[in-house]
């Protein structure tokens, strides 16, 4: 069993929408300003839970830049301290290749001293070159 009403066109909605608009009670003020007391309160409530997760701007600015500050001066320190290890390893690289120079100075003197050594014909086995 099937119903077959014709559909309703667009005036006839209307028409519609109006009688049950026209039929309807009008609006009690005593019950307009209970909704309306209901709804401030309801707002009063969202806005001091909102203002409890709320940090002030200038809290975040403070604590950003303290934490920059900290970074900066921190990198400072690991670096100088770097700085001052890799000195002190060319001091002592410095004085070991002076200490190795005076020694090879030694041992040419020495080599040139000996006789039996430039009568042998040797490959060269290591070359240093200086520039």
């Amino acid at each position: 069993m099937t119903h077959r009403f014709s559909l309703p066109t667009d005036a006839e909605l209307e028409k519609l929408i109006t009688q049950v608009y026209e039929s309807m009670p009008s609006p009690d003020q005593s019950r307009l300003s209970l909704i309306e007391s209901k709804l401030l309160q309801k707002a009063r409530k969202n806005k001091d839970q909102n203002n409890l997760n709320k940090i002030p701007w200038w809290i975040v600015l403070l604590l950003a830049g303290g934490l920059a500050t900290a970074a900066w001066w921190a990198s400072e320190a690991v670096f100088d301290k770097d700085d001052a290890i890799m000195e002190d390893e060319k001091h002592i690289f410095n004085e070991k290749l002076i200490d190795n120079q005076t020694k090879s100075n030694e041992t040419e003197s020495s080599i040139e001293n000996n006789e039996s050594y430039k009568d042998r014909d040797s490959p060269v086995i290591y070359q240093r070159e200086s520039f």
